[in-house]
């Protein structure tokens, strides 16, 4: 293996593996911009190349080799202009036409650079730029004007070779209507002798994804076509997404055809599972909530676990369907479509937050539904007592211990009468200078992203840990927001479990007593006169002995007693949950690293191995 840095696939490497997996051999483009009357000026290039008028990275891509492309992002605009400028005479006409013509488009629309441009320049030039250079050498490419178009292309498809058409939307220069290209797309989709086709509108009046969705919304309304409308944006050449847009048209049936199976899938069995309840004895479900009783679930959920077995084994075999395998399935595996992004274009915006929601459970949603408290939940540590730059910064922590352990039985109490529990640190992932983070600990474990919004990963640091009371960790639950916070006369949340519900009047009970004996040493203190300061620190090491917490913020789980308002507070609140596998993953690593052998320490000083 050589030390050699493998260059990311460019737009071309993409495009021509998807054009191939399918066989396509034919490219036509529908547009506008070939009507114009051809025009040669290699004067007008270079100016538009020295203003930033037009895109650098597409204009280089045009003159460099294929091997070379990759090159095009880092070169400069004098480069580019020389490249252009020795390189001119051995361009075919296609080329130097395009590049004249985007050209000319940007300096008469005097819109500055390509960064200030509105999109029907910019858009518009990378369409013209873009689309020659990326289908060269990989299918027949065949640029059309709309009045070509209606005389020989619609005869060009009656060969039925497999050939992508793209339809530009404005075809103002002829005559036509802004939105001429919807009924093309329409006319092409509509017809049943047209399978060979993959068609789509690229246009520069979509923006964006949300854009895109909307003009293929609008054209499908009315439409009779079991093949989908797919809209491309023209800026999507600039950014390099095109491949990943022109796999969704390629694809569009598959696609769709694959996410209804998948849906149709679901629904089978979920109806299986209702139908398999329908039939469950009464008996049987007592047994199941006398079982949750004692175990401290919540009752339907224990219930749902009798037809879960059916569901899972129903959607198991629905989704390996004979058909869909040989067809839908075959197709997509045969083209490599789902390994496409994870070669060169950029993943889809959504993926980060869906995978986030596969992993993690919402501190809202737990605290909603009053969720109890389990191996994986995680928390944030906030510190009661600082104020101002003498605050404490916010730390996490993830709960790892075994779950019969943490059930709440039916008498509302855990088995082994459980008052404290350790929580163990997550940190951030340090990163040098260089971008690469710093190699991981023997007593650490990656654990990814912690926060939806950041792309930030984290570590488990199982050599960090803090002991808190369960009474902070389960009025986490209780108190129906997430924060540890047990009042006397507060109301429960109604979706707790039966046991839960005697857990939390064991847990008022708890709180009036601790309440009490607090009251009657912060009485001796107040009568304390002249010594403010030294009161406070003592208020606190008596909130901290009554409690089992921490005086400060550094050392662990602060907390408040408010007397007055029979309230009592800790720092934590429940921010997250792991996915059980996960969950019981980290906990098999903690309990390996506490059970490594120890070893005694060195007795003389190795200069070649440290301390």
């Amino acid at each position: 293996m050589t030390g050699e840095l493998i260059s990311e696939p460019t737009p071309k490497d993409l495009t021509r593996e998807l054009l191939t997996a399918l066989g396509i051999v034919r490219v036509i483009s529908v547009d506008d911009d070939h009507v114009q009357e051809a025009q040669q000026s290699k004067e007008d290039v270079l100016g538009a190349i020295r203003a930033n008028a037009i895109d650098l990275v597409l204009v280089a891509r045009i003159v460099l080799p294929d091997e070379d492309d990759s090159d095009a992002a880092s070169m400069s605009a004098e480069e580019v202009r020389d490249l252009v400028d020795q390189n001119w005479d051995d361009l075919d006409d296609q080329a130097r036409n395009g590049l004249t013509q985007a050209a000319l488009r940007a300096v008469n629309a005097k819109e500055g650079t390509v960064a200030t441009q509105s999109p029907s320049v910019s858009g518009n030039n990378a369409a013209l730029l873009a689309l020659p250079e990326i289908f060269a050498d990989v299918a027949e490419f065949l640029p059309m004007s709309l009045n070509e178009w209606r005389s020989s292309g619609q005869v060009l498809l009656d060969d039925q070779k497999p050939t992508l058409l793209l339809f530009d939307r404005s075809f103002e220069r002829e005559g036509g209507s802004e939105t001429g290209g919807d009924d093309l797309v329409r006319g092409v989709l509509s017809r049943n002798d047209r399978d060979h086709v993959y068609v789509g509108l690229l246009t520069h009046t979509a923006s964006d994804l949300g854009r895109e969705t909307e003009i293929a919304r609008q054209i499908s309304a009315g439409l009779d076509s079991a093949r989908p409308v797919i809209v491309v944006a023209k800026s999507r050449l600039q950014d390099e997404t095109f491949p990943e847009a022109l796999r969704v048209v390629l694809f569009a049936s598959e696609i769709e055809a694959f996410r209804e199976h998948v849906i149709k899938s679901l629904s089978q069995a979920t109806e299986s599972a209702v139908n398999h309840l329908k039939q469950v004895e009464k008996y049987l479900l007592f047994a199941s909530i006398e079982a949750a009783r004692v175990e401290g679930t919540y009752e339907p959920d224990n219930t749902t676990r009798i037809a879960s077995a059916v569901s899972r084994k129903a959607l198991a075999a629905s989704l390996r369907d004979s058909d869909f395998v040989a067809g839908v399935m075959t197709q997509l595996r045969r083209a490599g479509a789902v390994r496409l992004y994870l070669d060169g274009a950029k993943k889809p915006a959504a993926l980060a937050e869906v995978a986030w929601d596969e992993q993690f459970e919402t501190g809202e949603l737990l605290s909603s539904l009053a969720m109890p408290i389990e191996v994986g939940d995680i928390f944030k540590i906030h510190d009661l007592h600082g104020v101002g730059r003498s605050k404490g910064g916010d730390r996490y922590y993830i709960l790892l211990a075994q779950e019969c352990d943490l059930s709440i039985r039916a008498d509302g109490k855990r088995s082994n009468d459980l008052t404290r529990v350790v929580l163990t640190e997550l940190r951030q992932t340090v990163f040098d200078e260089e971008g690469k983070p710093a190699p991981l600990k023997e007593n650490q474990a990656e654990f990814g992203l912690l926060q939806r919004t950041s792309s930030t990963p984290w570590r488990v640091q199982f050599a960090k840990q803090i002991v808190v009371p369960t009474l902070a960790l389960d009025a986490c639950v209780i108190s129906g927001t997430g924060h540890a916070v047990v009042s006397i006369d507060a109301q429960v949340p109604p979706t707790l479990p039966g046991s839960w519900a005697t857990r939390s009047e064991k847990m008022r009970a708890e709180a009036k007593s601790l309440i009490g004996t607090y009251r009657g040493m912060e009485a001796a203190l107040s009568s304390i006169e002249g010594m403010t300061d030294q009161v406070r620190l003592a208020t606190k090491h008596i909130t901290a002995a009554v409690l089992g917490t921490a005086t400060k913020h550094k050392d662990g789980l602060t907390a408040k007693i408010d007397v007055e308002n029979s309230r009592i507070e800790f720092g934590i609140e429940r921010q997250a949950r792991l996915a059980d596998g996960s969950a019981r993953g980290l906990l098999s690593l903690l309990l390996q690293h506490q059970s490594r052998p120890a070893f005694e320490g060195k007795l003389f000083y190795d200069s070649a191995g440290g301390a």
